[in-house]
């Protein structure tokens, strides 16, 4: 066996010098017999009728050395084997938490802020909503998610989950959800999910040109974009 630490307890075998780390201490020596159950494995080593009884999920590390190799191992060279094996599980260790940490991170968001969302909860409740704010709770492995109007969803097992995300721009940069967009000339842009209508041109005047298409604003607009989303008053 290599100097790693193992999660799965079928990898000892008897004979094996190993180190068991358990909340209740350590122990190590050569693995006399070992039994398994669903959820912990006794062990026995050579020189100690004590049993030891460790949770399957406990780490489990092995200096690999075994009795065909050096038959005989007096009381000093078994301590220093033990200490052999404590360093190497500290390593191990190291590289074990770096493996948690990284399990840690954060996942991938379901949706981004701009986003529009539409949600069920349990298929009896659908709504649609533009995102302003996505959070991940660790703690409950949930998504809250908070649309524009304030209110909260709770995305996860039990709860909303979300059946289709239109984000708010394509990849060429056009608008998909509906609200007001200025593009680089100044003009202000209505879009309500399927034209785009010109309110205010360049100067900050009314603009009076009729509604266009999703194609023909594309092409009006080659060069003003990126547009930006802005509020326009009523006033």
């Amino acid at each position: 066996m290599s100097d790693d630490m193992y999660e799965n307890v079928k990898e000892m075998r008897v004979g094996d010098f190993v180190t068991l780390i358990s909340s209740d201490g350590n122990a190590c020596g050569y693995v006399k017999e070992f039994y398994e159950t669903p959820s912990y494995i006794t062990v026995y080593f050579t020189k100690s009728d004590k049993r030891y009884r460790i949770a399957r999920d406990a780490y489990m590390f092995s200096t690999g050395i075994h009795p065909d190799v050096e038959d005989d191992i007096d009381e000093d060279d078994e301590t220093e084997l033990c200490e052999i094996a404590g360093d190497a599980y500290e390593r191990s260790r190291s590289r074990q938490n770096a493996r948690r940490e990284a399990k840690k991170k954060e996942p991938e968001p379901p949706c981004k802020p701009g986003d529009q969302v539409t949600v069920d909860y349990r298929r009896n409740t659908t709504e649609t909503f533009i995102v302003e704010k996505v959070k991940w709770f660790e703690a409950m492995a949930r998504w809250e998610v908070v649309s524009t109007d304030g209110l909260y969803y709770s995305i996860g097992q039990d709860f909303y989950r979300i059946t289709s995300v239109v984000p708010r721009f394509d990849a060429a940069g056009i608008p998909n959800v509906p609200g007001f967009y200025m593009d680089a000339s100044q003009t202000v842009w209505k879009f309500d999910g399927g034209l785009f209508t010109p309110i205010l041109n360049e100067t900050g005047g009314i603009a009076l040109s009729p509604a266009i298409g999703r194609t023909r604003f594309a092409k009006d607009t080659q060069g003003l974009l990126p547009l930006v989303e802005v509020q326009v008053s009523a006033e």
